[in-house]
């Protein structure tokens, strides 16, 4: 949005002292040009953890107060600048738990917690973007914005994009006939009828066109696995990582659900002021989509193909709510 779209107030600006205003006024300008008092209302960037730039329209858009507190501008701000310093960590551990899959670094990752979220894009080893959408119906726009922001900065940085949310992939669907490669199910030895119905609704969630793999996890065991990996229209995504080590990795992610994503919600709850619903994780390959569900219990969805996040995430936002809703 350019600021003639914005409020007469000028977007509050602020540059680092370690910044250099003439070699970043090119990022300035397209951070700038991307706020939107409606949509996406904050963007920062930061090396390493260090908050090099930060704007926003938090003045012109009339938000509501946070369920914590009664937050001003100010403080609404300084909430979500430390939430990016926080993230770089976050970000680093979580790189190193998804290592052994071979599916390379995070390049974005999405945090909604209901009422707006939160958004973070890779530019390179070293640095990345923060967004903040506080309008929940502003949020899909919002991510869509910041991955396009994310590609222009690389395109500044001479490199190329990663394609993050697969917002620039061909939305032709697949071959028709893809989806036809039944499903591995595997049950827990004490399966609720929970269990079981997500069982059911994760055979016809999963296929080897977008979503490969949903799962249930609860007090730190897994419930019940469905995937399509089997399927041989998938056999390329498992040439230096095989099929049954995937199984076990994204298992043991499962378990580990609580405690991969604590730093991530203590942040992203603390910039919201409200606990985050649902996340998705999107790698260079792939992305994984975590639904917390409460009371130590997740769902968790899996696309091994970049070229289909949007269209898994969709999948698994279904499957996620059709189960919630039989209960």
């Amino acid at each position: 949005m350019t600021n003639e779209m914005l409020s007469a107030r000028a977007p509050y600006h602020y540059r680092a002292p370690y910044i250099e205003a003439a070699k970043f006024r090119d990022v300035e300008d397209l951070c700038l040009r991307e706020l939107d008092p409606e949509i996406l209302q904050h963007v920062s960037y930061y090396t390493e953890g260090v908050l090099g730039l930060s704007f926003d329209v938090l003045e012109q858009a009339d938000l509501p107060a946070t369920s914590r507190r009664s937050a001003g501008t100010g403080r609404r701000r300084r909430d979500l600048e430390s939430f990016g310093r926080q993230i770089n960590r976050a970000v680093e551990e979580l790189n190193r738990v998804l290592e052994p899959l071979d599916t390379g670094v995070l390049i974005r990752v999405v945090f909604d917690a209901g009422i707006g979220g939160l958004i973070y894009n890779r530019v390179n080893t070293r640095q990345y973007l923060i967004g903040a959408a506080l309008r929940p119906e502003g949020l899909a726009a919002a991510d869509v914005a910041m991955s396009k922001l994310a590609t222009r900065c690389r395109s500044l940085l001479g490199l190329p994009g990663q394609n993050p949310g697969g917002v620039d992939s061909d939305t032709q669907g697949p071959p028709s006939g893809s989806h036809i490669t039944p499903p591995l199910v595997e049950l827990s030895p004490d399966a609720d009828p929970e269990d079981l119905r997500f069982s059911e609704l994760g055979r016809h969630a999963v296929r080897p066109d977008d979503l490969h793999y949903a799962a249930r996890c609860k007090d730190n065991g897994v419930n019940v696995v469905v995937d399509v990996f089997d399927a041989p229209a998938l056999g390329s995504f498992f040439l230096t990582v095989g099929v049954r080590r995937h199984r076990d990795l994204y298992e043991t992610i499962c378990r580990d659900l609580s405690t991969l994503t604590a730093n991530f919600a203590r942040a992203a709850r603390a910039a919201l002021g409200t606990p985050l619903r649902t996340s998705v994780v999107d790698v260079e390959a792939g992305a994984l989509y975590v639904h917390d569900v409460g009371a130590g219990e997740y769902l968790l969805g899996v696309t091994l193909d970049q070229q289909r996040v949007s269209e898994a995430e969709r999948r698994f936002q279904d499957l996620a709510a059709r189960f919630l809703d039989s209960r």
